[in-house]
C-alpha cells in the first residue's frame, strides 16, 4: 500500500488555508527544534528604550529580535533608520515599526552587511540573540563598520528524536540544525529544506544530503514548495 509523502517542519509555523489545504494528502509533522524566548529583564528593556529615544542605524536578522525590541517600547521610534533581512523579517519590521523606516533589505547577512556598508554607515546598533551566527559582525568589522550588539531574545535547543523516515525536513534557522543533529541523522535519501543560504551551509556540515534552499525566505512559501516536491517526486 503506498504511503502518503511526508514532511518535518523543525520550527513552528503558521499554515494558511490554502497551503494547508494543498497538504491534505501529506503527512506533515511540526517538531520545534528550538525555543525563544524574549529578554525583559530591567536592563535590556532601559538599553533599547535607550536606543530608541536616539538617532540609530538599527539591524535586524531575525523576526525574534524585532518582536522583542516592538514588546520594549511604546512608540515608534522616530529617528530609525533599519537594514534587515527579507521574508518574515521585514514583514515583521513592516508590521511594527512601518515600511517607511526600512533603508535597506536584502536575502542574507552578508549581502546585507556590504549594502550597509556601501551606504556609508560607520555605527550599527544590532539586535539579536544569544546564538546569533557571526557572518553580519565579521563581514561589518571587515569593512570597518562599528557594531554594538544588543542581545534581546535567548535561543534554546529542545532535542527530540525523530524515531521516523520523512521525505523531506524544513529548518527556518541554524539553531533548529544544530539542535536536530544532536540526536538525529537523517536517512541518506532525504531532502532537506533550507531557509536561506546560511541555513543550508549549516546542514552541509552535518551530512550529504540534498539540500533545498527557498527561493523567498518565508516558512509558508518554503512549506508549500516542499509539498509540492514531495507530490512530484511520489509520481
Amino acid at each position: 500500500m503506498e504511503t502518503h509523502p511526508s514532511i518535518l517542519c523543525t520550527g513552528s509555523i503558521e499554515i494558511p488555508e490554502n497551503v494547508r489545504t494543498y497538504c491534505n494528502d501529506i503527512v506533515l509533522d511540526v517538531v520545534p527544534y528550538i525555543e525563544v524566548r524574549a529578554i525583559n529583564d530591567d536592563h535590556t528593556q532601559k538599553a533599547i528604550q535607550k536606543v530608541a529615544a536616539s538617532m540609530a542605524v538599527v539591524v535586524f536578522t531575525s523576526f525574534n529580535a524585532v518582536t522583542a525590541v516592538a514588546e520594549c517600547i511604546d512608540a515608534i521610534p522616530e529617528n530609525w533608520q533599519i537594514y534587515c533581512l527579507s521574508g518574515k523579517t521585514q514583514e515583521t519590521v513592516v508590521k511594527h515599526f512601518g515600511v517607511g523606516k526600512i533603508v535597506a533589505v536584502a536575502p542574507d547577512s552578508a549581502t546585507l552587511a556590504s549594502i550597509i556598508a556601501a551606504d556609508g554607515v560607520t555605527h550599527a546598533i544590532f539586535f539579536c540573540g544569544n546564538i546569533r551566527m557571526d557572518t553580519l559582525p565579521v563581514s561589518l568589522a571587515e569593512k570597518g563598520v562599528k557594531l554594538t550588539e544588543l542581545i534581546v531574545y535567548f535561543t534554546e535547543a529542545q532535542t527530540s528524536v525523530a524515531n521516523k523516515h520523512y521525505d523531506g525536513i524544513l529548518f527556518f534557522s541554524p539553531s533548529a540544525v544544530r539542535s536536530y543533529f544532536l540526536q538525529n541523522k537523517p536517512h541518506d535519501n532525504t531532502t532537506m529544506f533550507a531557509i536561506g543560504n546560511t541555513t543550508a551551509a549549516e546542514i552541509a556540515k552535518y551530512c550529504r544530503n540534498d539540500i533545498v534552499v527557498a527561493a523567498t525566505p518565508s516558512k509558508e512559501k518554503m512549506l508549500l514548495m516542499a509539498a509540492q516536491w514531495a507530490k512530484e517526486t511520489r509520481q
